[in-house]
């Protein structure tokens, strides 16, 4: 059995939850509307009239609470809180003062025959329409959204990580190793992950020096550290609850291509050189959340051990079998020898990504 990669989120665009919820949210809209403008209009005196707009404020109110306090499990809602964190609570504040003033009216509407025209009701009732409203005319533009910024602090992630393997290599003349096992010259150590390595270069010295370097990588000396996490190392488009495993340790989003031909053969960091192909045409770091690799394993994907392709199937859930695996979706982000960073799409030909996993294999790369 497999599993698509990465899964459909609850509200998200393409499933049935996403359609149900915006049918709902645009009903409550609608009515809310209808009801505040045909009260005005009406001024009904029968108390059944305000009986039904009143529970038709506090089911939206009540709605509003069921739907936005899970907001953090889901893309949608996540989407709403990173747009304004304070939203949720506008809205309760300005659906109460509606829900309580329309109680008000219950006992005026035999006495009043203006009804409706009270001012605390439509004056309180009307914003709450228009931020519903407004907040969800936003989710139909995801592209000038939180979706939109996530991806650009994913791909800012990449330039870091490709600045500091870039200052590494005019320091030492060729790219770290996907793994180090020695201390100093003459010290070995157990192997640490070139995400270890150079965080001194992500301006992260203090992680650096809290890394026992004469442990495992696993061992509970270092087992804080990859709790801890590494927010250089994070997509934050991964949702919360994979972004870590069960025993709470922080996956990295990114790894490297190492294997016959890679810019990494062996694990040795080649010297520019030797990238015949061209550092514009070499992947160096890729997406990889789908492999789930803790950020202080040393451990990248094997190119010959894995299949080509983005968003591939896993056999597990949140687990992908291609080499590219980003919860983009539609894309995922690579960093070049030379320092860029280009998003690929799903479609990519196969032989072009093949052949930027390559520094020196002669293919001919071409438009990607």
């Amino acid at each position: 059995m497999t599993y698509s990669f990465p899964p459909l989120q609850w509200f998200e665009q393409g499933t049935t939850s996403y359609q149900v919820l915006l049918i709902t949210l645009w009903g409550i809209n609608i009515g809310l509307v209808s009801s505040i403008l045909g009260l005005w209009v009406l001024k009904p005196r029968t108390r059944i009239v305000w009986w039904m707009a009143v529970a038709f404020w506090l089911s939206t109110f009540l709605f509003g609470s069921l739907f936005v306090g899970p907001a953090f499990s889901s893309n949608i809602l996540r989407d709403l809180w990173s747009f304004a964190p304070r939203t949720f609570w506008v809205i309760a504040f300005l659906a109460l003062p509606a829900t309580v003033a329309g109680i008000t009216e219950l006992r005026r509407t035999s006495e009043q025959s203006w009804g409706f025209r009270n001012l605390l009701v439509w004056g309180c009732a009307i914003p709450l329409s228009v931020i519903l409203m407004g907040n969800w005319l936003r989710q139909l533009t995801p592209s000038v959204g939180p979706g939109a910024a996530r991806r650009h602090q994913c791909k800012m992630h990449l330039k870091g990580i490709g600045l500091a393997m870039n200052n590494f290599r005019d320091w030492a003349g060729v790219f770290p190793d996907s793994q180090t096992k020695q201390i100093d010259h003459f010290t070995p150590s157990p192997p640490r992950s070139w995400r270890v390595e150079i965080l001194p270069l992500l301006d992260q010295y203090l992680v650096f020096r809290d890394y026992d370097r004469s442990a495992t990588w696993d061992s509970p000396k270092n087992l804080p550290l990859a709790i801890q996490g590494m927010p250089n190392y994070v997509c934050p488009t991964t949702p919360l609850a994979e972004q870590r495993d069960a025993s709470g340790r922080w996956y990295s989003a990114y790894a490297l291509l190492i294997g016959p031909h890679t810019a990494f053969p062996d694990g040795k960091g080649l010297a520019p050189k030797a990238f015949s192909d061209g550092l514009s045409n070499t992947a160096l770091v890729v997406e990889a959340c789908g492999q789930q690799i803790i950020w202080t394993e040393p451990k990248d994907i094997e190119i010959t051990a894995t299949n080509i392709g983005i968003n591939l199937p896993g056999s597990k859930p949140n687990q992908s079998s291609g080499i590219w695996s980003s919860y983009h979706r539609d894309q995922a982000f690579t960093l070049f020898a030379d320092g860029s960073v280009r998003a690929l799409n799903t479609d990519t030909d196969p032989q072009v990504l093949r052949a930027i996993t390559t520094s020196n294999g002669g293919e001919e790369v071409g438009e990607f």
